[in-house]
């Protein structure tokens, strides 16, 4: 591997019985990389700094401990309460089971292939390097001037459709022979949209429509305003709904499209803003924006902080690029239920899932949970994945069918759980289950365990911080935050989604940190000025 000190330290190579040092590997110099390497061949370690065998060690003893990185592997006296921790980057760490070299070698001038050869090297670790910091969570978007759909797409809000339900959107639409949909449901015979047909507009409410000449260009639309007005700019209609109309739930609102079980007619058009009042509050406040990291447009909610795209995965056209949008928030220490407060992951777990999680439980009751979830009551079921504390002085691990614990002194104590397939470690108390297939039919839950739907089994904890894996790929990556709204909740920095209590009462939260900036090492190999970084 590649090392790059930030700190005066000397490379050494010790036996297992802890003779420092058993070898002098040199003194490496400071703010450069440097290629170290130690090959071990039966008994005898060779050490290498940028290929040149500086010397070899050897020892009988080969009981050596698991590999660790950035400080020992050993009992706390031999390492860690002694500081022996790595100050500086490091990059292209390889292992393997051979060893690889005796004697002095050519650096190599590319990075490692990840073809198996004779020695086959593990898949190369992705390296990061510490480039700044912030005391705020930013959205990661750009706003634009507005988003455009093709015809093929449209935005699901996540509001039904109801008599209390007042939307006005600043839209242009394009000319269309026939029928296309601006937005708004249909459920039961109950409407709640703006149609266009040939150079005709319709207003959709309930059960009855009215119509106003074509008002080309960007216009406001206004839906449901007070006493039944429906607008577009100054022309107005009054459409009445019958007492029977939205009876019955209905389905989502569309924006560029109509949902009536699915999508319908989809509107080749420009929408500059969306607001939704549901009986006086706003409960969405649409603005056009460009998600920087993949170039993604769609519509950003201020309320809820959630970004909304595509739901056929496509993409919208982008107006006019305007400035970044303001930090949402501040990141904090953790959060902290009471014990009726917990966060909706919006994630199923599958046989690969791997979570890590690091909370300090405040009170429990019997089965609490870290997070999980199940279909059915213990013992029958079978798609359950959960991590928990029984009793006082137990954890338990739930893997699609096995159910089993472990001792521990106590659980209350700040809890590092790795989830990794069927694997689950407490503070490095180990729990393996039955390997399994299955996957879990429902969402987990965190610091409550979803069981068949319902929230239960809550954990009264502070949450510092969770990762969910679907298998190698980060899914989400949750930062504790408070809100520039003053709401505690989980902000994932993968999807740029806030995500709030699904509780009841409140979250607290811990004190107002910075967040180091981490970010990938684009040349690993970086020996010279001209490596760049990202």
């Amino acid at each position: 591997m590649y090392m790059h000190r930030l700190s005066s330290q000397t490379f050494v190579a010790a036996t297992p019985s802890n003779s420092w040092p058993g070898l002098n590997g040199g003194t490496t110099t400071l703010n450069t990389w440097t290629h170290i390497a130690m090959c071990l061949s039966g008994t005898t370690t060779y050490c290498f700094l940028d290929g040149k065998l500086k010397g070899t060690l050897t020892n009988t003893n080969t009981s050596y401990v698991g590999l660790t990185l950035g400080t020992l592997a050993g009992s706390a006296s031999d390492n860690h309460s002694s500081g022996c921790y790595y100050k500086g980057y490091i990059a292209e760490l390889k292992i393997t089971k051979g060893c690889k070299w005796t004697k002095d070698f050519t650096l190599p001038t590319a990075p490692y292939s990840t073809v198996k050869d004779s020695n086959p090297w593990k898949e190369p670790i992705q390296m990061f390097v510490n480039t700044g910091s912030s005391t705020t969570i930013s959205s990661g978007l750009l706003g634009l001037e507005y988003i455009e759909s093709t015809g093929t797409q449209y935005i699901d809000t996540g509001i039904k459709a109801s008599k209390n339900l007042k939307v006005e959107a600043d839209i242009d639409v394009s000319p269309a022979s026939g029928w296309v949909m601006i937005l708004g449901d249909y459920t039961n015979g109950s409407y709640f949209s703006w149609w266009r047909q040939n150079t005709t507009m319709y207003a959709y409410y309930g059960s009855n429509n009215k119509t106003l000449a074509e008002l080309t260009g960007k216009r406001k639309y206004i839906s449901n305003n007070t006493n039944n007005i429906w607008s577009i700019d100054t022309s107005k209609i009054t459409v009445t709904s019958n007492s029977s109309d939205f009876s019955k739930n209905g389905n989502n609102l569309y924006l560029f499209s109509v949902n009536n079980g699915g999508n319908y007619n989809k509107a080749s058009m420009k929408l500059y803003s969306c607001k939704i009042y549901d009986n006086g509050t706003l409960v969405r406040d649409f603005i056009p924006a460009k998600r920087i990291s993949d170039g993604k447009c769609g519509l950003w909610d201020k309320v809820n902080f959630k970004f909304y795209t595509d739901e056929n995965g496509g993409n919208f056209k982008a107006g006019a690029e305007k400035s970044a949008i303001a930090a949402i928030g501040t990141p904090i220490e953790y959060i902290q239920s009471s014990g009726t407060q917990y966060i909706n992951s919006g994630f199923i777990p599958k046989a690969t899932t791997r979570t890590i999680m690091k909370a300090e439980p405040m009170s429990w009751s019997a089965w609490s949970a870290f997070f999980g979830t199940r279909n059915a009551t213990f013992p029958t079921a079978s798609q359950a994945y959960i991590a928990a504390v029984p009793a006082a002085t137990l954890y338990c691990s739930d893997y699609f069918g096995s159910s089993l614990t472990a001792e521990t002194p106590t659980i209350m104590q700040i809890t590092n759980i790795d989830k990794n397939k069927n694997i689950c470690s407490f503070n490095n108390i180990m729990i393996t289950n039955t390997s399994s297939t299955v996957n879990a039919t429902t969402n987990m839950f965190l610091l409550a365990l979803n069981d068949v739907g319902t929230a239960k089994y809550f954990l009264s904890a502070k949450l510092y911080s969770c990762q969910i894996y679907d298998g190698d790929t980060l899914v989400r990556d949750f930062t504790p935050i408070k809100t520039t709204t003053n709401a505690y909740g989980l902000w994932d920095n993968v999807n740029k989604v806030f995500y709030p209590n699904a509780g009841t009462g409140t979250f607290t939260g811990g004190s107002a940190i910075t967040l180091t900036g981490w970010h990938k090492i684009k040349g690993i190999w970086a020996k010279t000025a001209a490596d760049t970084w990202s």
